[in-house]
Order: C-alpha cells, then structure tokens, then sequence
C-alpha cells in the first residue's frame, strides 16, 4: 500500500496535504535511513511538500534537490520542506528557483562556531547540513535571475552551508541586468567557501538575517556590483580571509544592523564607489579585525552609528591604523559611536571627508589624523570637546619695513592639543591711533593646526587676503619647541609708522570651539 501511494504521486515528492495521518510509519522511516522529516501538523497553503527519499547520509544527493526545486516551481508549489538533522552531499550547485521556499525547521548555528573542516557526517546536533563532497568552482546555493521581470523572489531558512573548502560560495545570488527579486535568507550559516560566502550581484530587495558566515576564503558578504535597496541584520561575520563586507559600484541602500562582524583578516567593510555611487548604514559591533572597521573609496558614502568599534587595524598597527578612514573623495559620518583600539579613531585623505558628533574617539596616538569634515561635540582621547571657548588677541607697534612676533604660550592647552588637530580664526588689522581709522582689517586667515603622529605643524589658509601691503606684507605662524606656543610674525610694509600718531596691529586668535575640525588645505 506504501508503494503505491507514494508512486500515485511523484518519484520524487510528496504532498503533505495528500498524506493521511498513518501515512508515515516505523517502516518508512527505516526505508529512509531514520532521517525523514515527520509530518508537519500546519501546512501554508497546503503547499508544502517534502521529499521522501533523501538520505541525507552524506552521500551525493544533489539530483533529488534539484528535481524537487523544479518540480515545485513547474507546479506552483511554495515550499519545499527538509529534514531538521542529518548530512546531505552535494557535487555540483542547487538550483534555486524563483517563487520557492526552502525550509528546515533545524538549528544551523547561529553564533556556535561550527567545524568546517571536519569530515564527520554527524547529525547528532539538531542541523540540516548541505556539505560540498566534491571541488566545483560555483555555490553551493545558486540563484540566477534571468527572467525578463522581476521574480517572485523566495526564502531559504534553517539550514548550514558547509562549503567544505571545495564550493567557491556558499550562496550566488545575481542577474544579468538590475532585478527586484526579494529574496530572504534566515537562520543559515555558511562555512568553508574557497571564495566568499554569499555573494550578490544586480539584485535588489534582499533580507539577509540571522547568519554566521565564518572562515571562508574572500568576503563574507560581498555585494560585488549592483546590490540595493536591502538589510542585513543580526549576523556574525567572522574569521574571513579578505574581510567582513564588501559593498562594489552600484550598491546603495544597504541597511546593517545588529549583531558583529569581528575577527576578519582584512576590513569589516569596505565600501568602493568606483565609477557608481555606493552607500551604507552600518550600526552593528565591530571588534579586532585586521583591518579598517569602516574603509570607504572613491566616491563611495556611509553612515555609521550607535555602536561600538573595537580593537581593529591589528595589521595596520604602526603605518597609520585608523579604525573609520574616508579615502578619494569618500564621505562617512559617524555618529553616537565608541571607536578605540586603534593608532587613530578617525582619519581621511585625498578629499575624503569626516563627519563626526556625540562620540567617544579614542585612538593610542591621536582621536583624529589628518581629518578633513567636521568633528563636533566628541569625547576626543577622553576630554570633551570646547564650544565657543572665545577669543585672544594681542597688539603692538611695528615700524615701516620692520617685524613684530605675537606668541601664545597656551595656544594647545586652550583647545585640547590631544586631538593633533584645531582650527582658529586668525584676524589681522591696523589701527593708527591720534589720526582718522588706517587701513582697518588687513586679513583673514583659517589656521589649521597639527599633522597626526611625530610631525607637528600649523598651516594658514586665506580668507580674506591682505588688502593693503604697504600696511602689511605678510604673516606667518610657527611652533616653539615644546609645541604648545604659537608665534605670529607679522611684517610690516613702507607705510606702517609713515604718518604722526602710534600705528598698532592687532593679532587675534579665534579659538573655534571644534578643535577636531579641520578644512581641507588643498
């Protein structure tokens, strides 16, 4: 009676909603080897199904996947069903199809740390296992949309991708030209990928959550080109070869949130803007990656927030390690988040832009290195940043042609020089005393003080230039020895002193209260 049952419906599935309650037996379970998922009490739809053949004792049972995925699709059959323990091989991809769902009702583990690298068939520990039996340079879960529309996209949920250092992903999600394909992957972990473990091109409208992607050989994320519009949440990427993310050209509106990405040999993200535009949400721990916690290039832009930042740039330590660093005309702004454990917290280069408020930055040299943007009401190397802290201002007489340095002895302990960095306004003018008004003010210059590490400098940047050089012909600033005077030399031109009365120039320093602000001097 079993047999014909089973051949009235499918050589290869089974419908839940056609199996009566006796239907699954002592016998039927020893003719699967122990391993066949019992009867579920809720159907969705009456269109769940489940395969009543597969072993799932590690041998190649990749065919039985793949012809029931199609046979699903090619019946307008939601769901398919696996077992919640046990080992199924495979030897080349499985076809994930649009509009299907795979599901087990197991524990992949999530945060637990599973071995990849070992050859056990164990199925002991409550996990669905699809374990990679031999080399193939493709995923071990493949979704291509090729479809001329949008999909009807799909959830894959509840099992671990044991890519067994012989797939090159765990799962391949893409298309030949920009879809909405609305795909959810919940409670997976992958393991073991020669490349990345998930891997993502020309696709929009993803959900990724609840992974553990660990020790894999490239990225554990990697949004290579045209991923958007997508969130990834609560996740723990960890012990990759290249890093934690990488978002590529055309990858923008990606969400993360909760969960950490740590102890990655490369950055925990990194985003490249290169010839598309590229931006990120990141709030989520980072801790004691190898490389950059946030690096973003070319254009690309990221907001980071209300997390902790930890221990990053391991390798970088040394050669300027900055935990948050904006490159090649990069912007990130961070906000309401720890960063320590790094030479630098934040840092920016060629007109990449920092914009920082209501952290605490911490870094074993200096909060900030060479930061063009604006920092804000930070803990900076823990001491608040000043607001508004006013003005100082000295004068003194200068004969034609001659000079007059102006130093402030507390120029650094005014502002927090633990920072490596300031701005001030510096106002220079003139005035002739015992006559009518002289020339008034003569110029405006930005001050920009500190390079990060050892070498130490100040740098002016003109806002209004001098108007008139034969009052004054120049300014110039400099640093005594112990780095905490300021000296102004200004030099006075033929008409300084030239008619009756005490003419007098006024040098006044304007501390700007945001002393890890910085305009960028190029």
């Amino acid at each position: 009676m079993l047999a014909l049952l089973v051949g009235a419906l499918s050589p290869a599935i089974v419908s839940a909603q056609s199996i009566p309650d006796d239907y699954i037996t002592d016998a039927m379970l020893k003719q699967s080897g122990d391993h066949i998922l019992p009867r579920l009490d809720s159907l969705i739809n009456n269109r769940e199904y489940y395969i009543p053949d597969l072993i799932c004792d590690g041998t190649d049972e990749v065919d039985k996947l793949n012809d029931a995925i199609e046979y699903c699709y090619n019946n307008g059959i939601t769901t398919l069903v696996l077992p919640p323990r046990g080992v199924i091989g495979i030897s080349e991809p499985i076809v994930w199809l649009p509009g299907i769902n795979i599901i087990s009702n197991s524990s992949p583990g999530f945060y637990n740390g599973l071995e990849w690298f070992s050859d056990t068939n164990d199925i002991s520990n409550g996990t669905i296992r699809i374990r990679a039996i031999s080399t193939f340079a493709d995923a071990m879960i493949k979704y291509n949309n090729t479809g001329l529309t949008n999909e009807l996209g799909g959830l894959l949920e509840g099992v671990l991708l044991d890519c067994n250092q012989k797939a090159k992903y765990g799962i391949w999600i893409g298309s030949p030209s920009l879809k909405e394909s609305a795909l959810e992957v919940n409670r997976v972990s992958i393991q073991g990928a020669t490349g990345d473990g998930i891997y993502i091109q020309n696709t929009l409208v993803v959900k990724l959550r609840n992974l553990n992607i660990s020790s894999c050989n490239g990225w554990a994320l990697n949004g290579a080109y045209g991923f958007s519009d997508s969130i990834v949440e609560n996740v723990y990427f960890h012990t990759c070869n290249a890093g934690g993310v990488r978002l590529g050209p055309g990858s923008v509106y990606v969400q993360f949130s909760g969960g950490k990405v740590e102890d990655n040999y490369g950055p925990a993200f990194y985003l490249d803007g290169t010839a598309s535009s590229v931006k990120a949400d990141i709030s989520c721990i980072i801790h004691n990656n190898h490389g950059r916690a946030v690096h973003a290039v070319n254009g690309a832009y990221a907001i980071v927030r209300g997390k902790n930042i930890v221990g990053n740039c391991q390798a970088l330590s040394g050669s300027n390690s900055i935990s948050v660093f904006a490159d090649t005309g990069a912007t990130i702004h961070v906000y309401n988040t720890q960063i320590s454990g790094s030479e630098y917290a934040l840092g920016s280069a060629n007109s990449g832009s920092i914009f920082a408020s209501n952290n605490d930055l911490t870094g074993d040299t200096a909060a900030t290195y060479s930061i063009s943007g604006k920092v804000t009401n930070n803990r900076m190397n823990g001491v608040s940043q000043r607001i508004n802290p006013g003005a100082v201002m000295q004068s003194d007489t200068i004969p034609a042609n001659g000079s007059r340095t102006f130093s402030f002895p507390d120029f650094l302990s005014t502002v927090g020089g633990y920072t490596r960095l300031g701005v001030y306004e510096l106002i220079v003018s003139t005035v002739q005393y015992g006559q009518a008004p002289g020339a008034g003010i003569s110029a405006v210059y930005l001050l920009n003080y500190g390079s990060a590490g050892s070498s130490y400098g100040v740098g002016l940047r003109e806002v209004l230039p001098i108007n008139n050089t034969g009052w004054i012909s120049g300014v110039s600033v400099a640093l005594q020895g112990d780095h905490t005077t300021l000296d102004v030399t200004v030099n006075a031109g033929p008409s300084m002193g030239a008619v009756s009365g005490n003419t007098w120039v006024n040098v006044q320093l304007v501390d700007k209260g945001v002393n890890g602000y910085r305009y960028n001097t190029d």
